[in-house]
């Protein structure tokens, strides 16, 4: 016999027993199991089935075999019943726990999930009332915020409606925190209840059954597609219309809400962003743009208002300097005021270039700003600008939500992680994720990776190593384009390398 086939035998095995165990306890022999058994007997005996192969993945009949009752008991009973005659028909090849995800049309909302609609509604949603209450959960083929939430029993549910329905700082803040927060109250609550692979194997599972609910006209109907928001003038959040004219859900004609970052306005359903450090290397014009190439007329860096040089001045470096310097400096470089020596860090510079200013923890070498070797550096995350699917093609998020990105830093040992930003295809953190390592280190190892947090098993966008040379290190935003890889999507994320 096989290493897998012995697997495959335990596993059997053991769900039958754990079955066995729960009816037993249930009653007499000749009473009715309840739900939780019936679930685990219909579990086992499609691994039964499948045992000459075909089946779910071993690493998942493996957990399940030894928490299928401990799972089953923080589902809700009305989908065990549910999906209990859809297992039971599960062919070789296919996931038994996607029929939890098929058979959510299938079930009416407990009243622990009735309320924490309500409570949702009430408390968080900018639209509230009975609109927001039928869409909370949405229908077969119009899937709602927290349809994700229809599976789970009073616990979980009663978790999150305690710890997500309230806010402070009043609606806007509570329903951009919403679905951070559900993700957070349910990694905890399935911690402490099952393994983590059976965690995963649950959630897993219901995303397959929504995914694939109703395209043979059978499991619930719809496409798992967001038709939630169809004739929506506003934008669509989590299933859900919204006005599209708040900075936290920006968005018209249907599409996906977008929550407008580093403090910019939603005006016409679009995010204004403001122009300045955070998202613009060069200079910022009269008009909120920024000039990305300097110009005569448009001077500067770093995100400064852009300056218009005089007649007898051009730019360069993003400073206006003496254009007859150019001509008659035989040493060192040029500024606004003539010809500099080009051997101080204020003016670094050699050859009638514009002078450069070297940066924190550089000095001026030869006309050539280098590296100290004492110098120290922080690795800060500015933002990001992400395409708007997955490599898949697929939505970012289930039901056509934005990605709520946030960025890890790795140099050697040393690692760090920003805040996520949600629902947003241009993050802003300007976080410090790397403090006091040295220029060489950096140069050596400085990778980023993007991921989009998830109600548990957060998803990766994408990410690279960052080429360092040297004139990078010098507090400037620079920008790094990061290829498409297997699983990851192409991306560019701005960054600065600050003296510590």
């Amino acid at each position: 016999m096989s290493v897998r086939a012995r697997v495959e035998v335990f596993v059997v095995t053991a769900l039958v027993v754990a079955a066995m165990v729960a009816c037993s306890s249930s009653g007499s022999d000749d009473s009715a199991p309840s739900s939780e058994a019936g679930f685990c007997d219909a579990l086992a005996g499609s691994y039964a089935k499948c045992s000459g192969g075909g089946g779910p993945s071993p690493s998942c009949s493996t957990s399940l075999g030894a928490d299928c009752l401990k799972l089953a008991s923080i589902l809700a009973p009305s989908i065990l019943e549910s999906a209990k005659s859809c297992v039971e028909q599960t062919t070789c090849g296919s996931d038994p726990l996607a029929c939890i995800g098929k058979s959510l049309a299938k079930v009416t909302p407990s009243a622990a999930q009735t309320k924490l609609a309500n409570d949702y509604c009430d408390s968080c949603s900018v639209v509230g009332g009975e609109a927001c209450k039928t869409a909370f959960f949405g229908t077969s083929t119009v899937p709602g915020l927290a349809i994700a939430l229809l599976p789970f029993g009073d616990g979980p549910v009663g978790a999150v409606d305690q710890a997500c329905t309230k806010s402070a700082l009043g609606k806007s803040a509570c329903q951009a925190a919403f679905s951070t927060c559900v993700g957070a109250t349910t990694t905890k609550f399935l911690a402490t209840s099952i393994s983590v692979d059976t965690a995963k194997c649950l959630l897993d599972g219901i995303k397959n059954g929504i995914s694939t609910a109703g395209k043979n006209g059978k499991d619930g109907g719809g496409d798992g597609s967001a038709t939630g928001c169809a004739g929506c003038a506003g934008c669509c959040q989590d299933g859900v219309c919204q006005r599209g004219d708040d900075p936290l859900a920006c968005g018209s004609g249907g599409g996906s809400c977008e929550s407008c970052q580093g403090g910019g306005a939603c005006a016409g359903g679009t995010c204004a962003s403001t122009c300045g450090p955070d998202n613009c290397a060069g200079c910022c014009r009269a008009d909120g743009t920024c000039a990305t190439k300097a110009t005569a007329s448009a001077c500067g860096t770093g995100g400064q208002a852009c300056t218009a040089c005089a007649s007898s001045k051009t730019c360069e470096r993003g400073a206006c300097i003496d254009a007859s310097c150019k001509a008659t400096c035989t040493s060192g470089c040029c500024s606004g005021s003539g010809c500099q020596a080009g051997t101080t860090a204020a003016a670094c510079g050699t050859g009638a270039a514009a002078c450069a200013v070297c940066g924190a923890g550089q000095t001026c070498t030869a006309g050539v700003c280098t590296l100290t070797g004492t110098a120290t550096f922080d690795f800060v995350a500015v933002g990001a600008r992400l395409p708007t699917k997955k490599a898949s093609g697929a939505d970012w998020d289930a039901f056509g939500g934005l990605p709520d990105a946030y960025v890890k830093a790795t140099s050697g040992a040393a690692t760090g992680t920003s805040p996520n930003r949600p629902d947003t295809l241009a993050p802003i953190w300007n976080a410090t994720l790397l403090t006091g390592l040295t220029a060489s280190a950096l140069k050596a190892s400085l990778r980023v990776e993007l991921w989009d947090a998830d109600i548990v098993f957060d998803d990766p966008i994408g990410g690279c190593t960052i080429p360092l040379k040297g004139p990078e290190f010098d507090g400037a935003l620079h920008t790094v384009d990061c290829p498409a890889t297997a699983d990851g999507v192409a991306l560019s994320l701005d960054y600065r390398l600050k003296a510590h």
